[in-house]
């Protein structure tokens, strides 16, 4: 088994890529028609004729996904986790309701539902790597494994910031303050808190000093949040998911429902 590997925004990805278990939802479905023309090629297929030939379809993958021609680009996609929480972040920071933001000049903090990171970012890692020859070779297979890919990655990494202590940085006037696992916004539970300096104030060129000076504010600032994000009563949780799902253009689905689907082109690389 493989692992993904965060150290602080680089991520690493050691030993095999795939988990037994990756493939089996695309074996129920669309990867019927593969298992059966791979039985057609083997010595006696009755003999345990689909598990063998799931066997060896695995192991194709496998060896495709950990190959020199994709798995530096998946590294590489994958990596751009720590980016695209900032990007909704940046989304969020000026204009979402008073529950998800708060401020004290010329610093600023908002809350990141990790199901809008799961949505955006699976979509951005689908839409640039679902064209690969590598997997263009397994019919209908890219899309729900790199979905599985990158909610692993998304996983790791939240375990990461939770052993972690203060602020990650991602940007030189940005980065990550914490999470929060349990808290139920969708079917995916838990937020990111991101703390950021405005533009027009960061001392960029004194990268120690901006990011001491925005350590100093997090604190109270993530502190404000989690107090307003615990107060929220039903009604105005409500109302909050209703204007996430209107900001980011995610259907509106009940919590004990799938999960909700990202528009396709949401996370792509211009």
């Amino acid at each position: 088994m493989g692992t993904m590997k965060w150290v602080g925004t680089g991520l690493k990805i050691a030993g095999q890529v795939l988990e037994k278990g990756d493939l089996d939802e695309w074996f129920l479905g669309k990867g019927v028609d593969v298992l059966a023309e791979r039985m057609k090629g083997m010595k006696v297929p009755q003999f345990r004729g689909e598990a063998r030939a799931r066997a060896s379809v695995f192991k194709d993958v496998a060896k495709a996904v950990a190959s020199s021609a994709f798995r530096p680009a998946l590294e590489d996609e994958l990596g751009r986790l720590p980016d695209c929480i900032m990007w909704c972040a940046n989304k969020l920071r000026r204009s979402a309701p008073g529950e998800l933001r708060q401020k004290l000049y010329p610093h600023w903090a908002v809350v990141i539902p990790r199901h809008v990171v799961h949505l955006i970012f699976r979509a951005g890692v689908i839409a640039n790597l679902r064209s690969s020859a590598v997997l263009s070779l397994f019919t209908s297979l890219p899309d729900p494994l790199l979905a599985r890919l990158a909610d692993r990655a998304e996983r790791a990494f939240f375990r990461t910031l939770e052993e972690s202590k203060g602020l990650t940085p991602v940007q030189p006037d940005a980065g990550i303050f914490g999470v929060n696992r349990e808290f139920p916004w969708n079917d995916v539970e838990g937020h990111y808190f991101v703390v950021g300096t405005e533009s027009r104030s960061a001392n960029i060129k004194d990268k120690k000093r901006e990011l001491n000076a925005l350590q100093a504010d997090a604190e109270p600032l993530v502190r404000m949040l989690a107090s307003a994000v615990g107060k929220m009563d039903p009604k105005t949780l409500d109302g909050t998911k209703r204007y996430l799902q209107s900001k980011f253009g995610l259907p509106e689905t009940p919590r004990s429902g799938p999960a909700m689907r990202a528009p396709a082109s949401a996370g792509a690389r211009e």
